[in-house]
């Protein structure tokens, strides 16, 4: 892990890059714990054209686009995740023009699943966070595994370069996102497994 400001990343940044973040609000408290991770959201990078840098992410108000500046200022703690290689950005931005015009809503019943179930959840209608994110990097041709992810699965797909890099943190040192980079991007590497829930579930 490196560190870097805003700035000094923005010339490198690429469609299908992945944004972790941690907070310290009750709802990014639960999903740390449940996931016994230091991430509690996640957001894809798109390129807005003349609107700069945007996220794709799934919240409170269902799908959105957003500027990334204005993400980052929400959160306590953000980790930069460059995707390898470029996806295919072409249909990723098409999945998500489509996913803005279908109004797709948050899954606030998933939440539950993935805190009290050992079960992924198969219908994606509605989606949280991190479902997002895996169905963005599938249309981009960089994950070929299921679209029910926790934050922290997300984070430690194998699609990712050497290193990332912690914008913002709360203490002196930014924290490590355990198992970075460490999962197969394919249904083999989840084949049969429950969320990864931590220990608070084993």
């Amino acid at each position: 892990m490196k560190k870097a400001t805003l700035e000094e990343v923005l010339p490198w940044l690429k469609t299908g890059d992945q944004f972790c973040f941690g907070s310290n609000t009750r709802v990014s408290q639960l999903v740390e714990h449940f996931t016994d991770s230091e991430i509690s959201h996640v957001a894809t990078v798109v390129w807005g054209g003349g609107l700069g840098w945007l996220v794709c992410e799934a919240g409170a108000h269902g799908v959105v686009v957003r500027p990334l500046a204005h993400v980052l200022d929400e959160w306590l703690d953000a980790w930069w995740l460059p995707v390898v290689p470029v996806p295919d950005e072409e249909d990723l931005l098409a999945a998500v023009n489509a996913d803005l015009a279908d109004h797709v809503a948050y899954a606030y019943k998933h939440l539950v699943v993935y805190a009290i179930g050992r079960r992924r959840p198969t219908d994606f209608t509605k989606r949280v966070c991190s479902e997002e994110s895996a169905r963005l990097l599938f249309a981009g041709g960089l994950y070929d595994g299921p679209w029910g992810l926790t934050p922290i699965e997300v984070a430690r797909l194998r699609i990712y370069g050497p290193d990332y890099y912690a914008l913002k943190w709360e203490g002196d040192q930014p924290k490590p996102i355990d198992g970075f980079n460490s999962t197969a991007p394919d249904s083999a590497a989840f084949a049969g497994l429950a969320p990864d829930l931590g220990r608070i579930l084993t």
